[in-house]
This record gives structure tokens, C-alpha cells and sequence, in this order.
């Protein structure tokens, strides 16, 4: 019975640490990090930005865990990164991606 708790306890240890893992594996990948651009938007420009990619409100950025963050990259992988469903929690992420794929994919390690 001890051996089965232990087990049970590991898993679930496995479980509740492997996003924070994979995170921080995904990110160790990726070499420097992105320069800041000089180029600075008035705000009537990012509103257009923000609305353009069918956003709605005002411009706004919400903290993602590295929970969310799996989540988002599951609904990802079985839809698009076009398909809105996968963006309505985390709206300003489309346009993060939009804005950091050049440098990702310039700076990535494994390219293969």
C-alpha cells in the first residue's frame, strides 16, 4: 500500500511539473533573445493592429502560466493558429506569435 501512494504521489508530481518543464526545455532552445524594435507605434496604430487580427476592447496583455501556455499549444496542434477559439482567452498572444515567429525561427537550435 506505501508503494502505491509513493507511486501515486510521483505521477501526480510528474504530472503537475512536466508544462513548467516542457516551458523551460522550449525556451532553452531558443538563442538571445528578440531586439527591441525602434520603431514605436502611435496608439491609433497598434488599435488598428489590435482590431485588424479581430480583436475587440482595448489592447491588453494577460499573463499566461506555463499551464495555459500547454493548453494553448494542445489547442494549437489540433486546430490553427488562425482558429480563434484557441486565442479568446489570450487575445494578445496571436499577435505576440505574429511578432516573435521570425526571430524563433532565426534563433532556434534544432532547426532541422
Amino acid at each position: 500500500m506505501k508503494k502505491l501512494i509513493l507511486s501515486l504521489l510521483f505521477f501526480t508530481f510528474i504530472l503537475a511539473t512536466s508544462p513548467q518543464l516542457i516551458y523551460w526545455w522550449g525556451l532553452s532552445k531558443i538563442n538571445g533573445l528578440p531586439v527591441p524594435s525602434k520603431v514605436k507605434l502611435s496608439k491609433e496604430r497598434e488599435l488598428e493592429i489590435w482590431l485588424t487580427n479581430h480583436n475587440t476592447g482595448t489592447p491588453t496583455s494577460k499573463p499566461i502560466s506555463p499551464y495555459g501556455y500547454a493548453a494553448l499549444f494542445y489547442c494549437v496542434g489540433n486546430n490553427s493558429v488562425e482558429d480563434e477559439i484557441c486565442f479568446q482567452n489570450y487575445p494578445s498572444l496571436k499577435i505576440s506569435y505574429l511578432v516573435a515567429r521570425e526571430h524563433v525561427y532565426n534563433k532556434l537550435e534544432d532547426r532541422s
